[in-house]
């Protein structure tokens, strides 16, 4: 789908690099983040900056997020001013976020009010999984809005797998913590029992 105009909100640890990813797959970007330093970054690599978060949507058919919190989402898309407030209908947003199934919920059930589609799409990998565009991606939302993303999220991650329904993506993204927060723990108790 190179030719698709995206628009990305976070260009973070991992969102920047995600989001120069999708420019080095010949997409055209918009990028804004509240850091101008990570914008300028974005911009050097070939995208182009927007002035706020709804100044993404300009250009933006598809606005893809990675954003810290739980209450950042919430407050980015459907607080005062928010995405869902200015995106049109038919478009979509794409949370690459971390967040709460129920944020998810919220945020889909609040865009579908306007016609625009929410996906939950949480990724695993950390910082050179993004880098590397190697992540597994996790998504909850619309299957046809999923089909219609997927060879765009193909650019990010090698793992693009389709969860279920909105909040999904979040909680198998909970599903991938525990079980390695679990490992870790195993390890801390082998080594205090191997001292």
């Amino acid at each position: 789908m190179p030719g698709t105009s995206l628009g990305f909100v976070g260009l973070g640890v991992m969102g920047g690099p995600m989001a120069r990813n999708l420019v080095k797959a010949g997409y055209a970007a918009t990028g804004f983040d509240t850091d101008r330093r990570r914008v300028d970054q974005f911009v050097a690599g070939g995208g182009m900056a927007a002035a706020s978060a709804a100044d993404v949507v300009r250009t933006g058919e598809i606005v893809f997020l990675s954003l810290p919190t739980g209450d950042v989402v919430r407050h980015v898309v459907t607080g005062e001013g928010g995405l869902a407030s200015v995106m049109s209908s038919g478009t979509t947003i794409v949370d690459l976020s971390t967040t709460e199934a129920k944020v998810a919920q919220d945020a889909a059930a609040a865009c579908a009010a306007r016609g625009i589609t929410f996906l939950d799409a949480p990724v695993s990998g950390g910082e050179q999984g993004a880098i590397d565009a190697t992540l597994s991606i996790m998504v909850g939302g619309d299957a046809a809005a999923f089909a219609r993303c997927r060879p765009i999220l193909s650019h990010l991650g090698k793992s693009v797998v389709h969860m279920g329904g909105s909040g999904m993506g979040q909680a198998a993204k909970l599903i991938n913590n525990l079980i390695v927060a679990a490992g870790f723990a195993a390890v801390c108790e082998g080594w205090a029992l191997a001292v």
